[in-house]
Order: structure tokens, then sequence, then C-alpha cells
């Protein structure tokens, strides 16, 4: 999978998985259309971290699907793809991405068009933009002053993620809409859907 291709983003927060196998949903999530998955690892300690990275990078090779982690600073000892700077990161990108390695994605947390604009200028590969309350105009504004991937993020339900579509997004990121569901395949494939796969 390349990142101008990827079109579904999710964010696993194992703590969401109850007692469902972390490969079971990783495989069903990228059998519904994900296309990224990204591993929170900030909060993770060192051996369980070990632990579920090599579960998820497993998959994701054997499934072509992109794997990511939240922690630049841990990304170097994973077999993560690269890394996305969490929000309160100061880290300058050029340090984050000599830190994780260059050949690593680098990706960025933003909430203003200014911030987006300065990610990318910083070499940001892709960028996940806070929408937490509905649609806020400043996304609307972002998708016009970058030419990198940008995906809409933050507990994007079905009925937000339709009307991002209809407003022109085409990228999304996705989290408890899919990891709260029944059925993962399912939760995933409606939000592909919307996005113009057939699955």
């Amino acid at each position: 999978m390349k990142l101008e291709d990827a079109l579904l983003y999710l964010v696993l927060d194992p703590r969401r998985l109850a007692d469902r196998p972390l490969e079971t949903v990783c495989r069903d999530a990228i059998a519904g259309g994900v296309d990224v998955i990204e591993l929170p690892a900030g909060d993770l300690e060192p051996g369980v971290l070990t632990e579920l990275t090599g579960v998820v990078s497993g998959v994701c090779r054997e499934d072509d699907a992109l794997f990511l982690v939240d922690d630049v600073a841990r990304v170097a000892g994973t077999a993560a793809d690269g890394f996305r700077l969490r929000e309160g990161d100061a880290r300058p990108m050029g340090q984050a991405r000599a830190l994780a390695g260059l050949d690593k994605l680098a990706g960025a947390s933003v909430r203003t068009p200014d911030e987006a604009q300065l990610a990318q200028e910083a070499g940001a590969d892709f960028l996940l933009f806070g929408v937490d309350a509905g649609i806020p105009d400043p996304l609307l504004r972002a998708r016009w002053v970058v030419d990198i991937p940008l995906f809409p993020a933050g507990g994007i339900s079905h009925e937000t993620a339709a009307r991002l579509v209809q407003m022109g997004f085409y990228r999304l990121c996705v989290d408890a809409a899919v990891l709260d569901a029944a059925d993962v395949r399912e939760a995933a494939a409606r939000f592909s859907r919307l996005l113009g796969r057939e699955i």
C-alpha cells in the first residue's frame, strides 16, 4: 500500500478490543478497506509495545496495509512504516525524521490551516486534522492549502463521514465507530463504500 493510495485510516487503541484478539481485529479492519493502522504507542510499556507491534506489523505486511505508531521516540525500535507526531509534541519535523529514520513516513496532527501548511512545509507526508465536534470551517479551508494526504479525524461517525464525502473529502480517519462495532469488517466496509469502494 502506498500512502497516496490510502483512503481509510484506523487508530487502533488496544483498550477498545475487550477480549477480541488483536490479529483478528486487524485482519477484519483491513478486509473492510482500512489502508493504514496506527497503534497509539505512547502509553504502552516497552514489552507490551513490542508484542503488539509484532502482531500488527505482521498482519499489515501480509494484507498490504501501512502500519504507523504515534510516538516518534519509539518508532525506530518497531517494524512500523512511519509515525505521527501527536498534538502537543513540539519536536521539529526534521528532528523527528532523524530520530525515527529518514525512510519512515512522517505525519502530524493539526487543527488549523496554518498548522497544516507549516507541517507540510516542515516535511510531513500526511496530516490528521482534528474534527472533534462536527465539521469545523478550518478543515474546509485546510484542504486548499496543502497537497499531501489529509485525513479528517476525531470520533468520526458514519453520519459525519457521509457529510465529509458530500463536501469533497475522500480520506477519513476512524476509531471507535469501527472498533466498538460488533462486526469490525462491516463497520469498516461502510466507511469504504462511502469513499467509493466496492466492498
